[in-house]
Formats: C-alpha cells, sequence, structure tokens
C-alpha cells in the first residue's frame, strides 16, 4: 500500500487536519480531510481490512 497526501503549498505541515489517498494493487481510495488522529486511524483500519483479504 502506498499513501501519499498533497503537500502543495505547504498546507499540512504544521496542521492539525490533513487528507489521504491510499493506493494498493487492486484500488485506491480517498480519506478526505480530517484531523490527524482520526487519520492515522482510519489508515490502521485500511491497512487490517487489506491485510485480512
Amino acid at each position: 500500500m502506498i499513501c501519499a497526501n498533497d503537500v502543495s503549498g505547504g498546507q499540512v505541515f504544521g496542521q492539525d487536519h490533513n487528507a489521504l489517498q491510499l493506493f494498493w494493487q487492486n484500488g485506491e481510495k480517498t480519506l478526505p480531510l480530517a484531523e490527524k488522529n482520526t487519520l492515522a486511524d482510519a489508515l490502521v483500519s485500511e491497512i487490517v481490512a487489506r491485510y485480512r483479504q
């Protein structure tokens, strides 16, 4: 899995919110703008879901 975020304009550094784009072999998913702690939880959930497939 590859996780990417848009860092253009420095909008994510020093901020409490972010968004992620996830890519894996057969798909992709966007995690929309949210608090970074919320994104971390969602990312771990996605990793677990892919691992269990």
